[in-house]
C-alpha cells in the first residue's frame, strides 16, 4: 500500500458511516474504501470512480487529497478533521442525504459528471448498478464500463470551465481558497489527460499543468501575469466548449499560443 493509499484508507476509516441513512450507501462506501486500499494504481481507480454517475465530486476530493499526500510525506497517516468532514459531506450530498455544503464551495470542485440525486431519495439506491469489480475481471459492471470508456464528457468540459472561472475570481480577489482552486484545476487537467490523448484538449491541459506547476514552484499565484494568462485562455476555451465537436478545430489555438510562451512573460 502506498503512502497516499494509506492516507486515504485512514481518512475513509474515520468517516462515521453509521450516520448514513441508507444501508446501500454504507455498503458502497465500504466497497470503495476496500477497492482503493487494494488497487494497483490509486490514480487510475480514482479516475474510474470520477466517471461513475453521481460520484465525480467525491472522487475529485480524493484525487486532491491523494496529491497532497504524495507531494508531502510529512502528512504521514493522520488526516485532518476538515478533510474528513469535507469528503463525508460530498459523499452524503452525492447520495442524496445532505444538501450542498459550504465546504464543497471552498473545495471549488463544481465537477459533477452527472447531477446528484434529488433530496428524498434515501429510500432507494442513487448509485444503482455501481460495482467496483476488479479491472482484470472479464465481467465488468455497467458503471465501471461507463467510467473507463470514451472521452471527456460535455459535463466534464463544463466543469473545467467553471473551475477556471472560479480560479480567476479567486486570484483577482486574493481569496483564501485560490491555492485550493489551483490544485483543483490541476487535478481536473490530469483527469482530462488520461481521457483525451492526441487532441487539442489534451495539449491545452498538458500546458496548463506545466504553467500552474511553474506558478506553484515559483510562488507566482498573486502575480498579475498569472491573472492575465488565465483571463486570456478562458475565452477561447469557453468558445471551444460551446462549439459543436465538428466545429472546434483551431478554436483553442490562441490559448495554446499564450500557454506555450508563458515562461517568456516571467523573464
Amino acid at each position: 500500500m502506498t503512502h497516499a493509499q494509506q492516507y486515504i484508507d485512514t481518512l475513509l476509516g474515520h468517516i462515521p458511516t453509521w450516520e448514513l441513512k441508507s444501508i446501500d450507501n454504507r455498503n458502497m462506501l465500504d466497497e470503495i474504501k476496500e477497492r482503493l486500499a487494494t488497487c494497483e494504481n490509486l490514480q487510475i481507480d480514482l479516475i474510474a470512480l470520477y466517471r461513475v454517475k453521481g460520484l465525480a465530486d467525491f472522487a475529485l476530493s480524493l484525487l486532491w487529497i491523494m496529491e497532497k499526500a504524495e507531494s508531502n510525506p510529512s502528512f504521514y497517516y493522520d488526516p485532518s478533521a476538515d478533510e474528513e468532514k469535507l469528503v463525508f459531506s460530498i459523499f452524503k450530498k452525492a447520495a442524496g442525504e445532505e444538501s450542498a455544503s459550504s465546504l464543497l464551495d471552498s473545495f471549488g470542485s463544481g465537477a459533477a459528471s452527472e447531477p446528484a440525486p434529488e433530496q428524498g431519495q434515501q429510500g432507494s439506491n442513487p448509485f444503482a448498478g455501481f460495482s467496483f469489480e476488479s479491472s482484470a475481471s472479464p465481467q465488468k459492471s455497467d458503471a465501471i464500463e461507463q467510467s473507463t470508456a470514451g472521452a471527456v464528457t460535455p459535463e466534464q468540459e463544463r466543469s473545467l470551465a467553471d473551475l477556471l472561472e472560479k480560479f480567476l475570481e479567486a486570484i483577482q480577489n486574493a481569496a483564501e481558497d485560490r491555492t485550493v482552486l489551483m490544485e483543483s484545476v490541476k487535478t481536473e487537467c490530469r483527469t482530462f489527460l488520461a481521457l483525451s490523448s492526441g487532441t487539442e484538449l489534451h495539449e491545452f491541459c498538458r500546458i496548463i499543468l506545466e504553467f500552474l506547476d511553474y506558478v506553484d514552484t515559483n510562488q507566482f499565484i498573486d502575480d498579475i501575469r498569472v491573472m492575465n494568462i488565465i483571463s486570456n485562455i478562458q475565452g477561447p476555451y469557453l468558445q471551444w466548449k460551446d462549439s459543436a465537436p465538428e466545429n472546434r478545430a483551431g478554436i483553442l489555438d490562441p490559448a495554446l499560443e499564450i500557454l506555450r510562451d508563458f515562461k517568456s512573460m516571467f523573464e
